[in-house]
């Protein structure tokens, strides 16, 4: 499979992505896992470069959620460079790594619009769910117990999943064509459309998995570290999953 080379921004080309059926599962399967075996570690580590800040970022009151839907939507697009690099038989770097941050500013804050418009939906329910006092209280750390109570964590899974269901492609075309933030989005919404479907099922098996992942409470140290590699290796597959689903519509 050959990428399209990246064009200037405004450059005329006809972008007309094709269904992939849901039969071409087993091999886009084989091509995930031919793509994540080619550089295993590699691609841990740089993931890991995105995942870790993610983790450790403090429980900033009110600011903490929208840094790390920031942190994530631009950094999970550096990763998609790195992904693409590997698939061309090129050794991913932190440079690939650094990409969208190199963007010109109109695609940056698509990237970040990205990630914050699926945390707004969430909030939203939050808020009709808890009430402003109990939410305000929560997001600024005032709370007496700042951990969310299962039906508020199912909930962000779901909303969120089900909110940015339709922006699945953005991350992976505005590292991959250098048009401008309205053409990549209206790139993604004709991906979108053609293969909603696979956005579909992998929404629908992204929520079970995400709830399952945060349900899980380790009790010790052996618990702790099974339950972050099982959730790098969620993130790295669906990532990779969606690069070469992308590219196969692409052909």
């Amino acid at each position: 499979m050959n990428v399209l080379p990246p064009v200037p921004s405004g450059a005329p080309r006809r972008f007309a992505p094709r269904p992939v059926g849901l039969d071409q599962f087993p091999s886009l399967l084989r091509e995930t896992a031919a793509l994540i075996g080619a550089a295993p570690v590699r691609l841990c580590g740089l993931f890991l470069l995105v995942f870790l800040p993610i983790q450790l970022l403090p429980n900033l009151p009110y600011v903490a959620m929208p840094l790390r839907a920031t942190l994530a939507s631009v950094g999970f697009a550096g990763f998609f460079a790195a992904l693409e690099s590997v698939r061309q038989r090129r050794a991913a770097t932190i440079m690939d790594m650094a990409q969208p941050w190199r963007l010109p500013a109109d695609k940056l804050v698509l990237l970040v619009a990205s990630g914050l418009l699926p945390l707004l939906a969430v909030l939203l329910v939050w808020w009709v769910d808890l009430g402003g006092s109990e939410l305000d209280a929560f997001l600024g750390g005032r709370a007496a117990d700042e951990t969310l109570a299962m039906r508020q964590q199912i909930e962000f899974v779901v909303i969120f999943n089900l909110v940015g269901m339709p922006l699945l492609f953005i991350q992976p075309l505005s590292v991959l064509f250098s048009w401008s933030a309205s053409r990549t989005l209206s790139a993604n919404l004709l991906a979108w459309v053609a293969n909603w479907r696979w956005a579909l099922v992998l929404t629908l098996v992204s929520i079970p998995v995400a709830i399952g992942l945060d349900s899980f409470d380790p009790a010790s140290a052996p618990e702790l570290v099974l339950s972050l590699l099982s959730e790098i290796a969620v993130e790295i597959g669906l990532c990779a999953f969606t690069l070469i689903l992308l590219q196969r519509s692409l052909q």
